[in-house]
């Protein structure tokens, strides 16, 4: 999605906003916003564009990280006007803050606030896109959340805050997977004789537990995740049996039913004493 404005030398002149579209994409958005500010017989007809992007640590733009993995959060401006655009910030912590959400609200949000517990000069600071070129607000995020611990494989969302005093519209957020779309399970189930052993995945907002009975081999027990799984009409998850008691699922999103997620399996727990469930 686009935040799109016309502007002039003299900085934003945003008085009338209004969306004129809107869309996202694996590893990056955008926003634009068109303003009525511009006087007649303007020949600046030009925009400002944001942009968020997901990179690793190559360069290259992605949406699907191993956990661990570093990734380079990005807030872009592109400003195609013919006029150098002015945003003022409220203190010296800068234009842009970085912010992680978990897309399901399974915790807290938001997960991971680059300017959490920071101390910033009380001074309005002035940020300038200078016409006709772009300029980008980085930050390389090491998947640990506010209190520096490792984030949990899951969906997450960035979230790009635009720190402007005129309340210059925020590009829309976009996706940050961490982990794997396949599971495996290796070994027979014994039972703890007690209390029934179990499994515990989730996909998406699917929660799937499934109990490891004495004696059900790994086979039965991907069969019976991947039926759970497949009760979804938004995921296809497919067996492979891997032999010597080893088998493999893997979830994919299905064409008809496309999710804005990817299918990253996470919150795994299997308490068997045997019967592992793991991400290979």
């Amino acid at each position: 999605m686009m935040n799109q404005f016309r502007g002039n030398k003299l900085g934003l002149l945003v008085l009338a906003l209004s969306l004129v579209g809107c869309g996202s994409g694996g590893g990056s958005g955008q926003r634009t916003f068109n303003s009525g500010a511009v006087s007649p017989g303007s020949s600046n007809s030009g925009v400002l564009t944001t942009r968020l992007i997901t990179r690793d640590s190559t360069g290259a733009e992605r949406s699907i990280f191993s956990q661990g993995e570093a990734i380079t959060l990005v807030l872009s401006f592109n400003n195609g006007t013919a006029g150098d655009v002015q945003f003022v910030a409220p203190d010296g912590c800068g234009l842009v803050n970085h912010l992680i959400e978990d897309r399901f609200a399974a915790q807290p949000s938001p997960v991971f606030n680059r300017l959490a517990g920071a101390i910033c000069t009380q001074a309005l600071v002035t940020h300038t896109i200078p016409a006709g070129q772009t300029r980008e607000f980085s930050f390389d995020w090491d998947q640990t959340d506010s209190r520096g611990a490792q984030v949990r494989d899951g969906n997450y969302l960035f979230v790009g805050d635009i720190r402007d005093t005129g309340n210059f519209p925020n590009p829309q957020s976009i996706s940050v997977d961490i982990g794997s779309n396949k599971l495996r399970v290796t070994g027979t189930a014994i039972n703890n004789g007690i209390i029934a052993s179990r499994t515990l995945v989730k996909v998406g907002s699917v929660q799937v537990q499934v109990n490891q009975s004495a004696g059900q081999n790994s086979l039965s027990t991907a069969n019976a995740i991947a039926t759970m799984i497949n009760n979804d009409p938004a995921f296809n998850c497919s067996v492979v049996d891997l032999g010597s008691d080893v088998a493999e699922l893997t979830v994919n999103l299905t064409g008809a039913n496309p999710s804005l997620y990817q299918p990253v399996l996470f919150d795994l727990n299997s308490n068997d004493p045997v019967q592992r469930v793991i991400i290979p």
